[in-house]
């Protein structure tokens, strides 16, 4: 089966009219748009992973950028150099974190209407836009400071210059921007390879172009240009990252390799609808089978339609990723499929404009039904999202902890800050009008040195004796100790059960040396059972708690102690 000439044609050219069901989508993605809007005014705390990468951006100049980040982070080039202009322009906080984000994700809803537009009729392509702009993931993505909303975007760009290509293949000036715009999307996305393997395929699946001899000069062209554009960015950024032990510890058993069973590869399958529809929790069965079916029907209605090439652009991207978990190099997670999410959602709206042709042959009995299918497959995630917005999250409570400890901490008073949270207290207890670069630099180098993910290290094997003493620095006139990792590995799958023995009489030890007679103690991103053993470790050595405050992901504590034991101060600076 092969594409014959334009291949973009609209199949039903006469369903271009504004139907009743054309409009309410409309409506639909107009509250998509406006749900971004109150999500980003609602300011959720970064968490853990968008710090992370934060501090890389914050730390380093744009030449730096260019290395292997620390903290076992990831990104490309041009997304880390965009967010380190962006932070040089309006200064460093939530809000510029994530401004690049929000405004892609708004971008990427035209540009969907854009590709839709060149692939079916209007009302399909409005359903399609529509099932985007109320995408869970997708809304909650527009607030992130990490790159997979930008994913999304440079999928739909790449997607629509493909098919200008395809309309017009004669016109030089759709190549150029056509394959420039690959290798740019290379450096400032990853999965950008997916979606370019399926434009590159649709171009070869197009006869007119597949058959002449500058059309397969420009197929040999692009393949390799845009084949050495990731191969240097691989080579350069992306490597060290895939052979990190601790990376293939963290996410062993989500790979599609790692399957243990064909029923267990199947439902890892399943995941693909994620990106579009991951409601944070399980999604009825009954609307995975939905989806799953209208899916189908519009990939095989293209394929009956000799559609070759859109389904090339649609479907490959997909298939790449899947082959790629296969072989141990990507995961089928939603934040790093979410870039497959129009291609989905097309598939699906195109499924149910199909279902409502072969049932109904009257345009209005049409439009009702292509009303009411899209209304089902809209109503979980509508819900959903209303439900979010009603009630913000905040997993990390991360500023308010810094803060609470600004207001009552007197200067003078050490802070011991737990391990797992030293790249959240770096960044938020930073003054970044004025911010002092050698503490950042000190705390980044401590967070690395404590082990993968700021502490996130496997167990020693051994009982804790006389560690981390030397991580005490200058802080308000007193201390600030970093805590060391507690042997509790946390992974995609697993965690240890516990700490390692004397890790909390280690950490209360060090406490109690500092104590002036009084010491906080700061916690995020933690499990409860360190958390307990370091307090019964704290008490068992005199201290008493004057003060305490948790908020969702944070604690933080004020311990009194009695006296200042002058043995184990000598101890602290041995």
């Amino acid at each position: 089966m092969t594409d014959s000439s334009r291949p973009t044609t609209p199949p039903d050219a006469s369903a271009t009219q504004r139907t009743p069901a054309a409009w309410v989508f409309a409506l639909i993605v107009a509250a998509g748009l406006l749900a971004r809007l109150v999500q980003f005014a609602q300011r959720r705390p970064l968490f853990i992973d968008d710090i992370q990468l934060m501090l890389n951006i914050v730390a380093r100049g744009y030449r730096d950028l260019l290395r292997p980040l620390a903290l076992e982070q990831s990104a490309p080039a041009l997304f880390l150099w965009t967010q380190r202009s962006i932070v040089r322009l309006f200064g460093v906080s939530d809000v510029t974190f994530t401004m690049l984000s929000l405004a892609v994700g708004i971008a990427v809803l035209p540009f969907a209407w854009l590709i839709a537009r060149r692939i079916t009729d209007r009302v399909t392509a409005m359903l399609a836009v529509a099932m985007l702009s109320i995408s869970p993931p997708l809304i909650y993505y527009a607030t992130s400071s990490k790159q997979y909303e930008t994913d999304v975007f440079v999928a739909v760009v790449l997607a629509w210059l493909g098919l200008r290509v395809l309309d017009a293949p004669e016109r030089s000036s759709r190549w150029l921007a056509a394959i420039g715009g690959g290798v740019v999307a290379l450096t400032l996305s990853m999965p950008a390879l997916f979606v370019l393997g399926g434009v590159w395929f649709a171009w070869a699946f197009c006869r007119p172009i597949r058959d002449g001899v500058r059309g397969r000069m420009l197929l040999v062209v692009s393949g390799a240009l845009w084949a050495a554009t990731f191969g240097t960015m691989y080579l350069t950024m992306y490597s060290a990252v895939s052979r990190n032990e601790y990376m293939r510890r963290f996410w062993h058993g989500q790979y599609l390799s790692s399957q243990p069973t064909l029923g267990r590869a199947a439902r890892y399958l399943g995941r693909l609808h994620m990106a579009l529809y991951d409601v944070g929790s399980s999604v009825p069965w009954l609307l995975v089978a939905l989806l799953s079916v209208l899916l189908v029907i519009g990939l095989v209605a293209l394929l009956r339609e000799r559609r070759l090439s859109v389904v090339a652009l649609l479907v490959i991207p997909l298939l790449l990723a899947v082959a790629a978990s296969a072989l141990g190099q990507w995961i089928l997670l939603t934040r790093f499929m979410l870039y497959s999410a129009p291609f989905v959602a097309l598939l699906v709206a195109h499924g149910v404009t199909t279902v409502a042709r072969l049932v109904a042959s009257a345009p209005r009995t049409r439009d009702a039904m292509v009303l009411v299918g899209g209304l089902a497959v809209l109503a979980l995630p509508a819900r959903y999202e209303l439900w979010v917005l009603r009630n913000p999250s905040n997993v990390e409570a991360s500023p308010e902890l810094v803060s609470s400890f600004l207001r009552h901490a007197r200067a003078g008073e050490p802070v011991y800050v737990y391990a797992r949270a030293v790249p959240l207290w770096t960044y938020y207890s930073t003054d970044w009008t004025h911010p002092d670069t050698s503490r950042v630099q000190r705390l980044l180098r401590n967070a690395i040195e404590i082990g993968p993910g700021s502490g996130n290290g496997k167990s020693r094997g051994r009982p804790v004796q006389h560690e981390g003493f030397e991580r005490r620095f200058p802080f308000r006139g007193s201390e600030e100790l970093v805590g060391i990792a507690t042997g509790m590995e946390h992974t995609g799958m697993t965690s240890d059960p516990a700490p390692d023995p004397g890790w909390a009489e280690n950490e209360a030890e060090r406490i109690r040396a500092v104590a002036s007679p009084t010491a906080w103690v700061a916690f995020a991103h933690y499990d409860p059972l360190p958390l307990q053993q370091l307090q019964s470790a704290l008490q068992r050595l005199g201290g008493r708690v004057a003060f305490s405050e948790v908020q969702p992901g944070v604690a933080l504590f004020q311990y009194r102690f009695a006296a200042t034991d002058s043995s184990l101060a000598r101890r602290a600076t041995d």
